[in-house]
């Protein structure tokens, strides 16, 4: 199985290498870095589910053999996709299309799904964001993303919810009038709310599971005993297959290492493991304060890779990071200077954007302990202008929570940990709305959304920052 070595800090940028066929079908893009778009059903060797997957994949191979032989004729048909009710990932695909077109036309039509305009009665945010996205990425030049970012002309924001019992399970069967939503404490129209489920055969939008290895911020000792319980938890698959396209990514003090290809097979799985573990090296550095900062950064320019490398494929990403965290150097009462506050601040604004626009849930699962260390929840109200900005709003627990993650801890259950995780795929949310305006860059958003039924709660995104 590829593996793609990257040293941080990473940026990986985005060329549309074609469509390939059948199951294996992924929209590839390139630079000289390379990005893999998996196919959201997991690996090759998976049969095709339905005939509407097959009839998809069969329509994209002739529009993009089209495209190639004459543009002009191929964008009325793709155009026609994007209008229709053809599904999520059939758009998305067709979005990657039409970015490898030539043409100024093609170009135009691109700009034009990006800014809501094929459809204005029926915005798709996440297409919008996939197109806008790529135009920024391919340099044809800077729309902004509107999923689940601001779009010029529309304040679309689009959230993944899911909504627990008192049990911790997800609970499907919800409707709209089930749900309040408030932006600063403020009540919002709700524009959708879509039911969902990454556990099937063809879901879509597609989910994937991320699991790190964090060999920088974990002693030796711990990550033996956790790649142990991860080989368990791969030989108890029942069928030898996970429920979710998974992949494994590895961080060392010589970069990060992630699989290009995410697969439900346990057994390539295992067998990634196996020959990774060999490259497994603490972080040989300084220790004290200045060994605490250099963790931390490495453990940052790693979530900001994985988050742009994310952005690049369609659908929901479930990153579930096993570490105990990094040790920020973290003080409520710090006062740094304009320029180090500023700094900080940007680079809080930063990862939470990434986050968002990647559709990314980040998971933080400590392997070293059975308590939590509450400390991390002073900063979970987000930093609002940079004079509060601290170290402490980077913290791994605080960046999960922030996301609509868990934090979870415990090395003895450390497989019904991640399940957990995965459970959040098996029943949420698609939530949309229109933000209110902003009236500065950078400013702070809460959200909240709610539940009109005893007992239920929801989990999300707990805020963002917005652009006037």
């Amino acid at each position: 199985m590829k593996v793609e070595r990257k040293w941080l800090p990473a940026f990986p940028g985005l060329v549309l290498a074609g469509v390939v066929a059948f199951a294996a079908l992924s929209a590839c893009a390139q630079s000289a870095s390379e990005a893999v778009f998996p196919a959201p059903s997991g690996t090759a060797e998976e049969p095709i589910a339905t005939k509407r997957a097959e009839s998809d994949e069969l329509k994209l191979l002739k529009l993009n053999t089209l495209l190639h032989r004459d543009e002009l004729r191929a964008l009325p048909e793709i155009e026609e996709i994007l209008k229709g009710d053809s599904s999520e990932m059939l758009k998305e695909k067709a979005v990657f299309l039409l970015a490898h077109g030539k043409s100024p036309e093609a170009r135009e039509l691109l700009e034009q799904v990006a800014l809501g305009n094929l459809n204005p009665a029926q915005p798709n945010p996440a297409v919008q964001a996939k197109a806008a996205s790529l135009i920024r990425l391919m340099g044809y030049g800077t729309v902004s993303t509107p999923y689940p970012a601001t779009l010029a002309g529309s304040r679309a924001l689009t959230l993944d919810v899911v909504v627990t019992d008192k049990a911790g399970q997800p609970v499907p069967g919800l409707e709209a009038k089930d749900f309040t939503l408030l932006d600063n404490k403020r009540p919002q129209a709700i524009f959708s709310v879509q039911p969902a489920s990454g556990i099937s055969a063809r879901p879509d939008p597609p989910v994937e599971l991320i699991l790190l290895i964090d060999a920088v911020n974990t002693s030796t000792p711990v990550i033996h005993d956790e790649l142990e319980w991860l080989h368990k938890y791969l030989e108890s698959k029942s069928g030898g297959k996970f429920p979710l396209p998974t992949s494994f990514a590895v961080l060392t003090d010589t970069g990060i290492v992630a699989q290009d290809i995410p697969s439900r097979d346990a057994k390539a799985l295992e067998k990634y493991l196996d020959n990774t573990r060999v490259g497994f090296r603490a972080l040989r550095g300084s220790s004290g304060t200045y060994g605490a900062e250099e963790r931390e950064m490495t453990s940052l320019k790693a979530l900001q890779y994985l988050s742009e490398k994310a952005a690049n494929r369609p659908g929901r990403k479930l990153l579930v990071w096993i570490t105990p965290g990094w040790r920020g150097v973290s003080d409520p009462v710090w006062l740094g200077s304009q320029k180090q506050q500023q700094k900080t601040f940007d680079g809080i604004v930063l990862h939470s954007k990434s986050l968002r626009e990647a559709r990314l849930t980040l998971d933080a699962i400590d392997p070293t302990s059975n308590g939590i260390d509450t400390y991390y929840k002073t900063f979970l109200k987000g930093a609002t202008e940079p004079k509060k900005a601290d170290y402490g709003y980077l913290l791994l627990q605080v960046l999960a929570t922030q996301s609509g993650g868990q934090v979870l801890a415990g090395n003895i259950e450390l497989p019904a940990l991640i399940d957990r995780c995965v459970a959040d795929a098996s029943a949420y949310y698609i939530v949309t709305y229109n933000r209110p305006p902003a009236a500065r860059d950078d400013e702070y958003h809460e959200i909240d959304v709610q539940v009109d039924k005893p007992g239920l709660k929801a989990r999300t995104r707990m805020g963002y920052y917005a652009q006037p």
